[in-house]
């Protein structure tokens, strides 16, 4: 008794499948400008925390987004502090982002620079369960 065969057509849709890039929900939707990196991670258990993200790397970017886990997160306030020592407060990054969502992308003034760190003012969820995690991307 012999193997069952596969139909060639399901044996290249499987192997183009298989030598496709997975693509990163984060990336540009332009396509033309890079892929996003991620700059930093870090957990939120607490209902109202301001936490710093600080920043491993020294790519310089030119827009910023934040990606939520498992929880959903109020941002109040979000200020990045560049290598060079000046600071910019991003009004723009403020408002819920529910889990599984990421802010909107933020252009950073100026020229492309490095990041040193992120501070983050967030609330979560009074009744939320767990611990929320946030993700800060850079698109160079």
């Amino acid at each position: 008794m012999s193997a069952p065969r596969l139909p060639v057509p399901v044996l290249a849709v499987a192997l183009v499948l298989a030598l496709t890039p997975a693509v990163d929900a984060r990336s540009d939707k332009g396509g033309k400008t890079g892929d996003w990196v991620r700059l930093a991670k870090v957990r939120l258990n607490l209902l109202e925390k301001r936490e710093t993200l600080n920043v491993k790397t020294d790519r310089a970017v030119r827009k910023l987004r934040i990606h939520v886990e498992n929880v959903g997160v109020v941002f109040k306030d979000v200020s990045v502090h560049f290598e060079d020592g000046e600071e910019q407060d991003v009004k723009l990054i403020t408002g819920y982002v529910a889990a599984g969502g990421q802010t909107r992308a933020v252009e950073l003034k100026g020229r492309t620079r490095v990041i040193d760190r992120v501070t983050v003012a967030a609330v979560t969820r009074a009744m939320a369960m767990g611990t929320a995690e946030i993700e800060l991307w850079g698109l160079p």
